[in-house]
């Protein structure tokens, strides 16, 4: 047992290590042919861009002017060429026939998502940032104080 405190409670160094018995080296195993490699022995760690492969995204780009040019062709469609009875068929066919003006007017574009990537780094972030760095690297403060409330 172990001796009492002024505030009346026990100290119980019984159960706690003395600093022999923490400072105290344990044998490793043996690093021979019959034992475990030192590969093995602790799993390292792999960042996220190295574990997971960049996935590659389709996306519609819509140039300018598109807008206007949609507008120009539902504009000058017949739309009683789409008479159907049945109103399954007839919302199918005004869709394609709308998905098919759409696809004719953009342009697709293949970008590369990294699993790192955040979803808010778009490229009009990238742009605001690369500008704001250009100024403060340049020494420009006028540029800089314009760049700057733009990230904000």
């Amino acid at each position: 047992m172990s001796p009492a405190t002024p505030e009346g409670k026990r100290l119980w160094t019984m159960f706690t290590p003395t600093w022999l018995e923490r400072t105290k080296q344990h044998p490793s195993p043996t690093l021979d042919n019959r034992t475990i490699s030192p590969c093995s022995s602790h799993p390292r760690y792999s960042p996220l861009i190295q574990r997971v492969k960049p996935t590659v995204k389709t996306i519609k780009v819509w140039p300018e002017g598109t807008d206007s040019m949609l507008q120009d062709r539902f504009k000058n469609t017949d739309w009683n060429m789409f008479t159907h009875t049945d109103l399954d068929q007839y919302a199918s066919s005004v869709l394609d026939h709308i998905s098919t003006t759409i696809d004719s007017v953009t342009t697709q574009k293949q970008i590369t998502m990294y699993p790192n990537q955040k979803p808010w780094m778009n490229r009009d972030v990238r742009l605001l940032l690369k500008a704001r760095n250009t100024a403060f690297r340049s020494g420009d403060a006028q540029a800089y104080s314009t760049a700057q409330p733009g990230l904000s």
